[in-house]
């Protein structure tokens, strides 16, 4: 049997309870699989944004990539739980697929296997399969772009062409990679100046530049409706606000919560008066409030900044009271437990991977830095504006490589740590 076959063949009871956990999960309400479904629905009319509609949601709230991969299966009227099926277990067994091919450049087939079957135990990635989450297609995406990049600076020719693609199609899908693509580029582009005969820092700088390329037909668009340039969604005033909100730990909450919660009665008014507004106009009062509420109590903010990091590591703290189901796997504000003990374990061993990297930095190849410094950016993304735990679940298999790529470099004896030298 063809090896590509039976590597295939050997990750295939992975996507078998990953579709069983999917069909068998409970749906909660509040999530964002209606809002991604109603833009694929727009797609196969022509449109992706209502201009006019007061719903900032429907608005430019999620980028085009998600809805894009969903257009076609609204169009064939496939059942909605196949469509979970595809954008959750499928997607995410094709990211372990390219994990497993990552780590067979440094280890051994049986090692790759292995930290394979142990990245799919990931507790988190169960808590994006179900119902359709941005995740999964996400994962993919940025497993993708790491797997290219390794190819080219280990001597691939058009590789970081191809992880060009895979970046884009990120951003496309989070769009708040938009900017971790620009902070890309910048750094790539700094490091060619400062070694201008680097063909890993030409190829890096080329590939993030292909990136934003591929993004300006999005950026066109959004700027036909806003008149902005480089605006890549309208949902991140929202997320400041609830940052600098006083009598708030910095955690997100949807207009509808400002309503019923009681403790979120202070922000009546400003939400009635954002229902006047149209999406854009109140994407920047939000963003206004928020610098306001800065200038006024710094400090505020600064506290929210270490909640949020928090949050995405460990999903606590929450405003109003402790999460009451540490293990929940559907519920966005609960299962501390599903997060913070994988969360901890994999910042375990990156620490010793960061320990175990100085010491050998003379023998890391020329991929370990610029792949860590990209997932260090996809992190600190995230950490000025309000965010979810589950933001950080596509970083995941690049953190998990960068491990596995660190500490292969101990085993003297392993023929592939030993041929992956540094492009120059």
């Amino acid at each position: 049997m063809p090896e590509g076959i039976r590597q295939r063949i050997s990750l295939l009871p992975i996507l078998g309870v990953y579709t069983l956990i999917s069909v068998l999960k409970p749906h909660p309400p509040g999530t964002d699989e209606a809002t991604y479904i109603g833009y694929a629905r727009n797609l196969t009319h022509g449109l992706y944004a209502q201009p006019h509609t007061p719903n900032p949601s429907a608005f430019l709230w999620h980028g085009p990539g998600l809805p894009a991969f969903l257009a076609p299966l609204v169009a064939l009227h496939v059942p909605l739980g196949l469509m979970r099926v595809l954008a959750g277990p499928v997607l995410l067994f094709a990211a372990f697929s390219v994990f497993r091919r990552l780590a067979r450049l440094y280890v051994s087939e049986r090692t790759a296997l292995i930290a394979t079957y142990g990245l799919a135990l990931y507790l988190p990635f169960f808590t994006v399969i179900g119902d359709i989450y941005v995740e999964p297609l996400a994962t993919l995406c940025l497993t993708l772009a790491v797997f290219f990049m390794v190819q080219s600076f280990r001597g691939g020719r058009r590789d970081h062409l191809w992880a060009g693609a895979a970046l884009a199609a990120l951003a496309l899908s989070r769009v708040e990679y938009g900017y971790v693509l620009l902070a890309a580029l910048v750094a790539s582009g700094v490091w060619l100046l400062a070694s201008p005969r680097s063909a890993a820092a030409r190829r890096s700088t080329i590939a993030t530049a292909v990136a934003l390329v591929l993004c300006i037909p999005w950026l066109g668009y959004t700027y036909s409706l806003t008149s902005k340039p480089f605006y890549w969604g309208n949902s991140g005033g929202l997320s400041l606000y609830w940052m600098s909100a006083p009598g708030n730990l910095g955690d997100w909450h949807s207009g509808t919560e400002v309503f019923t919660v009681p403790q979120l009665a202070a922000a009546r008014p400003l939400f009635t008066e954002l229902q006047r507004l149209k999406p854009v106009d109140q994407d920047e009062r939000l963003q206004h409030v928020a610098f306001r509420n800065m200038r006024h109590d710094p400090l505020h903010y600064v506290a929210n900044i270490g909640n949020n990091i928090g949050r995405l590591l460990f999903n606590v703290p929450y405003s109003f009271g402790a999460a009451k189901a540490p293990l929940s796997f559907t519920r966005e504000k609960d299962g501390a437990v599903v997060y913070a003990i994988p969360n901890a374990l994999l910042l375990g061993l990156l620490a010793i991977a960061v320990v175990v990297g100085i010491r050998t930095r003379r023998r890391l190849g020329a991929e370990i830095l610029p792949i860590a410094v990209l997932v260090v950016l996809g992190f600190a993304v995230h950490v000025p504006l309000a965010a979810y735990a589950r933001f950080v679940i596509p970083l995941a298999p690049a953190a998990a490589w960068l491990v596995l790529a660190t500490l292969s470099r101990c085993s003297i004896s392993s023929p592939r740590a030993r041929g992956s030298t540094p492009v120059s």
